[in-house]
């Protein structure tokens, strides 16, 4: 969280320089200079509020307890508006350098993107919007609407003013026109914007102008922007569009031919993807809509990459005896660092991908973008179609089904922690009877601010993660909490990586003009190795903290063993010297106690047991094993002897039983039957009625 802030505040500031560099081409009739400089800034600015956008989202993901990563809270929202109104400039800002359109939609998009910068200090300081981030009272709300209007009024009347000089130098192309899919984009991009500015100020503009107040909740954002973002995946399908209309007879007939080209291998990825997320278990239609859209995407992307590394790898099939000779090295040199097959054969395609991303970072850098925003596209349709949330009480010891997984509520601790009070419960995961992981969510209560700050505990996966929140418990050792299952939500974070690399990538200065030799190339092998190893590292550190144990997450050597498994068999040597397998017992009824005498609850249950050893053996082919957890010889004896116990004792020796058995303190309770399987499970003293009931019920 601590990087947060940072990033969001760098991306604000960075988006007043191209702001700053519209005006002044425009003050000074240059519009065709400004955005050689004004890109980088824009792309850097863009890059810092992409990071702390996703950073934002982590944060509240991990920590806020609610289970999800984007609330649409104003304040949240304000990040996002000026990101989406970076992304169009960046894309229209391409397409003016390219072809020298869009002229005035840049100039505009620089002018909106600064404008709602402004609108968001005025969301976090105004105190008219309302939001869990914002300051609940100032008076500085009429200045920052007097900036915004003042802001907006001046920029638009010297836009006006130079309308003249900002007409495209070319007569405008058709939809199936590269033209004609950026602005497309941009249209969609500034009705996503208008989108989330009106969900964010309806509630303040209803409550002001109509007296009362309608909040625009998360459905509302995800009813209204969903389609919106699907188009814009789906262009990603369709770009780079065909070869542009140019005003001749067949210019839309070739570009419709184009289309059909590349509709193959889009195609292709759709149904690639749908089967995938079919095999996975989506199954409704409209999140087998979504995966088919982002599969389309990628596969018109991946299509793309293919014919340029097919094409490059071409060109550099051979290298010819003249390079060899006009190269600076020796033939000795070449022979000891060539084979005959590097000389004749073709390029190793991880070199020609390298080649073609160090001559043009900025295509590849958005390549690598697009391929972020599908696998981002991937998580929101996992987590927001698919997404499992309910509420759940829990008892220790009672296996509980919930969202595919088994929970077993273990037990509750409190300890104080500074300035607050911190209560956990230990619930261990079971799928499919195979023990996960133990997950401990948090409440903490500060007596001084009389607040709760609950903290989840989440499972990660690639294919969902697990997430709980305790916010109940009684003093009788209940619990209650909630289960959230997130599908594919590690997608959305493994493509916001992805998209920040590829700005990186785009942001990196593309290498010389002049081609390499392969020579040359080799020369330069160990610098680019060396940021190769340093991007896939900084992958990696990244792929450990979303796909590690997860906060609140303990991972034991084996979990309880389930009513109904196999009774993990063992080998252990009682007080008299003598040993015992519980595979020996097969054919009667074995209640396995784990029991230690500085634990006062399991003393208090020794005579019960002692009760019923004398009721239920021999006569009735019940043996009891008493099984002492972490303790000394001497010190069993001595209770032994205290409370008169006959049934068989021995000691745990290295903690091997009790590792098997996922036992984490005592006492606990298994009854095993004659088949040697778990009967029952119980988790703390267990009383001789209760164990009465259980031991009947087996016998009968």
């Amino acid at each position: 969280m601590i990087f947060h802030p940072p990033a969001l505040y760098l991306g604000y500031v960075g988006l007043a320089v191209p702001f700053a560099f519209a005006l002044a081409a425009l003050a000074t009739r240059r519009v065709e200079d400004w955005l050689a400089v004004a890109r980088r800034w824009t792309l850097a600015a863009w890059l810092f509020l992409g990071l702390g956008l996703l950073l934002g989202a982590r944060w509240a993901y991990d920590v806020l307890g609610w289970g999800g990563y984007w609330g649409w809270d104003p304040v949240e929202n304000a990040g996002l508006m000026p990101f989406l109104t970076a992304t169009a400039l960046l894309h229209g800002t391409a397409m003016q350098e390219q072809r020298g359109g869009f002229r005035v939609w840049n100039v505009l998009l620089a002018v909106f993107s600064f404008a709602l910068v402004l609108f968001g200090t005025f969301t976090t300081r105004s105190g008219l919007i309302q939001s869990v981030h914002a300051f609940a009272r100032s008076n500085l709300g009429p200045f920052f609407l007097a900036l915004i209007g003042v802001v907006l009024a001046g920029s638009l009347a010297l836009l006006y003013s130079r309308r003249s000089i900002l007409a495209d130098p070319r007569p405008p192309e058709g939809l199936l026109s590269r033209e004609g899919m950026f602005l497309l984009t941009l249209v969609l991009f500034l009705t996503l914007t208008a989108s989330v500015l009106v969900g964010s100020v309806l509630p303040t503009l209803t409550e002001a102008l109509a007296g009362r107040h309608f909040e625009a909740g998360p459905d509302w954002f995800e009813r209204v922007t969903g389609p919106q973002f699907a188009a814009l995946v789906l262009l990603l399908g369709l770009c780079p569009p065909p070869t542009p209309y140019r005003g001749q007879g067949g210019g839309a007939a070739d570009a419709l031919r184009r289309l059909r080209g590349r509709g193959w291998p889009a195609l292709l990825g759709a149904v690639l993807a749908t089967a995938a997320a079919v095999l996975a278990g989506f199954t409704r239609p409209l999140s087998l809509a979504g995966f088919a859209i982002a599969g389309l995407a990628g596969g018109t992307a991946l299509a793309e990459i293919g014919r340029d590394a097919i094409a490059r790898s071409m060109r550099d099939r051979r290298v010819t005896l003249s390079e060899v000779e006009g190269s600076r090295v020796t033939l000795s040199e070449v022979e000891g660092n060539v084979t005959l097959s590097e000389v004749e054969g073709s390029q190793s395609l991880l070199r020609t991908l390298w080649g073609l991303v160090g001559r043009n970072p900025r295509r590849y850098g958005g390549t690598l973008v697009h391929a972020g925003v599908i696998l981002m596209a991937a998580g929101i349709v996992g987590t927001r179609l698919d997404h499992f949330e309910t509420e759940v009480t829990l008892s220790p010891g009672e296996p509980v089904d919930v969202g595919g997984y088994t929970l077993v509520y273990e037990d509750l601790r409190q300890e104080p922690a500074g300035d607050h009070l911190s209560t956990w419960a230990s619930i261990a995961v079971y799928r499919g009877g195979a023990y996960l992981t133990t997950l401990q969510p948090r409440l903490n209560q500060y007596p001084d601010s009389e607040q709760t700050v609950t903290v989840p505990a989440l499972r990660t996966g690639l294919r969902e993660d697990l997430y709980l929140v305790l916010f109940w418990w009684s003093e009788d050792g209940f619990a209650s909490v909630k289960v959230v299952v997130n599908p594919l939500v590690n997608f959305f974070w493994l493509g916001g990586l992805v998209f920040l690399a590829g700005g990186v990538v785009a942001f990196w200065p593309p290498a010389g003009p002049v081609p390499l030799s392969v020579f040359a190339t080799r020369r330069r092998t160990p610098g680019a190795a060396i940021g190769l190893a340093a991007g896939l590292l900084a992958l990696a550190a990244a792929g450990v903290a979303l796909w590690g144990p997860g906060h609140g997450a303990v991972i034991r050597p084996a979990g309880r063993p389930l009513a109904g498994q196999m009774a993990p068999d063992f080998t252990f040597r009682l007080l008299d010297g003598s040993r015992v397998a519980l595979s020996d017992l097969r054919g009667m009824v074995t209640v396995v106690n784990f029991w230690a005498t500085w634990c006062s609850p399991c003393e208090e249950e020794l005579p019960d047991w002692q009760a019923m050893w004398e009721e239920y053996h021999p006569a009735q082919g019940v043996i009891f094993l008493g099984i002492a957890f972490r303790e000394n010889e001497a010190e069993v004896w001595e209770t032994a002897a205290r409370f008169g116990i006959t049934y068989p004792l021995g000691l745990d020796l290295e903690d091997r039983i009790s590792t098997a058995y996922g036992i984490t303190a005592v006492p606990e309770t298994f009854i095993v039957d004659v088949e040697g399987r778990v009967a029952y499970v119980h988790i703390g003293p267990l009383n001789a009625e209760e164990l009465r009931g259980e031991l009947d019920g087996l016998l009968d």
